[in-house]
Order: C-alpha cells, then sequence, then structure tokens
C-alpha cells in the first residue's frame, strides 16, 4: 500500500515538473517574441521619423517652388516654358508628398498593430506568470 502511494507521489511529481517546464518554455518564447516584437516597433519608429523629416523636407520644397512660381509670374521676362516646368515640378513635388503622407499612415498604422501586439503579448505574459506561480504554490503545499 505504502509503497504503490509513493508511486501515485512520485508520478504526480514528475507530472507537475513537466507541466511546470513547459510552462517556463511558453514563458521563455513569449519573451523572445516580446523582444521581436520590440525591435519591430522601434524599427517602425525610425521609419516614421525618417520619412517624417522627408516630408518635411518636401513640403519646405514645395514653398520655396511656389514662391518660385509667384516670383516668375510676376515676372514679365519669364518665358511660359519656364513657368509651365515650375509647375510641372510643384505638381511633381506635391505628388511625392502625397505618397509620402500615405506611407507615413500606414507605418502608423502598423506601429499601433505592433503596439497592439506588444499589449496582448505583455498581458499573456502576465497570465502566464500568474499562472505559473499558482501552480508553484499549489505544488509547494
Amino acid at each position: 500500500m505504502e509503497v504503490s502511494h509513493l508511486e501515485f507521489e512520485l508520478k504526480e511529481q514528475v507530472r507537475q515538473k513537466d507541466m511546470y517546464k513547459a510552462l517556463c518554455e511558453q514563458k521563455d518564447e513569449v519573451l523572445r517574441d516580446h523582444s521581436i516584437l520590440q525591435d519591430e516597433l522601434e524599427k517602425a519608429r525610425k521609419e516614421a521619423s525618417k520619412e517624417k523629416q522627408e516630408h518635411t523636407l518636401l513640403v519646405e520644397k514645395v514653398r520655396v517652388f511656389e514662391i518660385n512660381n509667384e516670383s516668375l509670374s510676376t515676372n514679365s521676362n519669364a518665358t511660359t516654358s519656364q513657368v509651365q516646368e515650375k509647375i510641372n515640378l510643384i505638381d511633381q513635388l506635391r505628388d511625392e508628398m502625397d505618397e509620402v503622407k500615405a506611407l507615413v499612415e500606414e507605418l502608423k498604422i502598423k506601429m499601433d498593430l505592433l503596439s497592439s501586439e506588444r499589449d496582448a503579448t505583455k498581458e499573456y505574459l502576465a497570465s502566464t506568470t500568474v499562472q505559473l506561480r499558482v501552480m508553484k504554490e499549489k505544488a509547494d503545499k
């Protein structure tokens, strides 16, 4: 009777050890995933910052060309072809600026998604930690 009881306890301890090992592996995986998401979020932020700087430069170029365009239109010696070239350049820069704006918007969406994933990962990690603590407390009793 005593031996079978000890065998049962041993099997229970082995089962708990395996369960703890599996939970620890899950926790390690979550931590790795969290780190990867953090890296991706940082890359997205850097890229968004770079795109914002490029956007600012394009806006400044458009302003300069608009001023130049105004000067050209008031200058009676300016030829129509030169004015048209400046207008075309302004249109081209505006199109580029619209593309940059769209890219920035896309990056913002990606950053929001990464942030949501990071928050979900944090919640999962917290839940796993609580489960692990509860199981350890049960095992210790």
